[in-house]
């Protein structure tokens, strides 16, 4: 397990997460609807990679991608970041069942799905570097936008909540059976439910990514720690950012003026004034600036001049 932690008095900002293990080749198959990596265990197989504090505003555009782009955002992603490791027969993180593998030594651990040999050869040839050996895995892109949904909605709603709305009954539809049980409280429009919802909703994502707190007080002053899985660990680091975001009192969800996506701000938007996502940044700001700036020009010219005859106004 490695270990990430929070200093102390700062739970709920943001974390100095553990490094990611990313396989060194990683592609999509001849069909681009599956995304395929070398998984063998040798020295060389992988690299190790820092997680980006924007990697879950990263996630949330898988959401909206196009069929036709989706595999190639998704390999993005991955390239950068590695797969998320679903298993073969839930299609959940290959860490969801890990703990109750532990306690159950007769239940058979989950494991990602295995590409068969030929066609690891078949992608190694295309890419002209090295040999292939056994051990490669695959996971489908689709899965992908459907977990970058999940997290789509959950800001959604929260970025609501935060504000004493509800959260929309389309956002929690797709939230269906996670934590909660679909058409109950949380489409009731009680803003106290629909918080009790989200939490649990998040909290699946943390057993899911196998995240464990511990108590480390090896030191004068106690912290908490979180512990995740060594290999496995992008899940798990992408559920802690979103339990942070969701959280966070400083910044969290917000909608761009732009292109109305919700992203993870890192301040609270002042209030009267517009937020811009990473994607639209300064340049939406200087383009909504400039329209505000014709705007308040048209509406000067379009005034009544303050110059004429005062004669003719104030007859005598």
């Amino acid at each position: 397990m490695s270990a990430t932690t929070n200093r102390p008095g700062t739970v709920g900002r943001p974390l100095g997460l553990a490094p990611l293990h990313v396989p060194r080749r990683i592609a999509l198959d001849a069909t681009g609807e599956r995304l395929v990596w070398d998984d063998s265990r040798d020295d060389d197989a992988s690299r190790v990679r820092l997680p980006d504090p924007a990697m879950l505003d990263q996630l949330m555009l898988l959401a909206h991608a196009p069929k036709e782009q989706l595999g190639k955002q998704v390999l993005k992603f991955a390239q950068r970041f590695g797969p998320l490791r679903l298993c073969e027969r839930h299609r959940l993180p290959v860490s969801h069942n890990h703990r109750r593998f532990l306690d159950d030594p007769g239940l058979l651990p989950c494991h990602e799905a295995m590409l068969p040999p030929h066609e690891a050869a078949a992608i190694v040839e295309r890419s002209g570097k090295g040999v292939a050996k056994d051990g490669w895995c695959q996971e489908s892109v689709a899965d992908w936008q459907r977990f970058a949904r999940q997290v789509d909605a959950m800001m959604n709603i929260a970025g609501e909540l935060r504000y004493r709305r509800p959260g929309d009954r389309a956002q929690w539809a797709v939230l269906a059976g996670l934590g909660h049980k679909p058409g109950a409280e949380p489409l009731s429009g009680d803003i106290v439910a629909q918080r009790s919802s989200l939490a649990e909703v998040v909290n699946v994502w943390l057993q899911w990514g196998e995240i464990r707190t511990q108590l480390d007080w090896a030191q004068a002053t106690a912290r908490m720690t979180y512990a995740l899985p060594e290999r496995y660990n992008l899940f798990g680091t992408l559920a802690l950012q979103l339990a942070t975001s969701v959280s966070t009192t400083r910044g969290g969800p917000a909608q761009c003026a732009s292109c109305h996506r919700t992203f993870i701000a890192a301040r609270k938007p002042a209030s009267g004034r517009n937020a811009y996502c990473p994607a639209c940044g300064r340049q939406a700001a200087n383009k909504e600036a400039k329209r505000r700036q014709r705007a308040k020009a048209r509406r000067r010219s379009a005034a009544p001049s303050g110059s004429g005859d005062i004669t003719a106004r104030h007859p005598q």
